[in-house]
């Protein structure tokens, strides 16, 4: 008993250690505009992980860019922004922590649809919990 204990409380010891020593991450969306995808930005996302831990060497980089539908009639400009939400949860593994930041570096009509995306604060809540209930 005293063994499974001590085994027990070496384990957690050991697991809540290398949860202090997680890096938080920093996630860097690159949202190109109309007509665009993810090479719009050319090497910008090398570029951003290089100098990003040189200048947070604290944190893990991740600059991530995305492609949406754009020139879609059919779709409003809060359509393409609610969409942003799928995007980042697909593309955040294991959910996002409380230690985590999200940045979006924007062109254009991805400009315009981070904006309202980012200032849609009930969805970003909505967004951010299930990023949560993921890890």
């Amino acid at each position: 008993m005293r063994i499974n204990l001590m085994i027990a409380l070496v384990l957690t010891f050991f697991s809540l250690t290398a949860v202090a020593q997680e890096k938080p991450r920093r996630f860097i969306f690159l949202v190109h505009g109309i007509n665009g995808n993810k090479n719009t930005f050319g090497s910008l996302d090398k570029i951003l992980e290089e100098h990003g831990k040189l200048i947070q060497p604290e944190h893990e980089i991740n600059v991530i860019p995305i492609t949406y539908t754009t020139g879609a009639n059919y779709l409003s400009t809060y359509e393409f922004a609610d969409a942003l939400g799928d995007v980042i949860v697909s593309n955040i593994s294991g959910g996002l922590k409380p230690t985590d930041t999200i940045t979006f570096v924007s062109h254009s009509q991805g400009g315009l649809i981070s904006w309202i995306f980012s200032g849609r604060r009930k969805k970003l809540l909505i967004y951010f919990e299930m990023l949560w209930r993921l890890s």
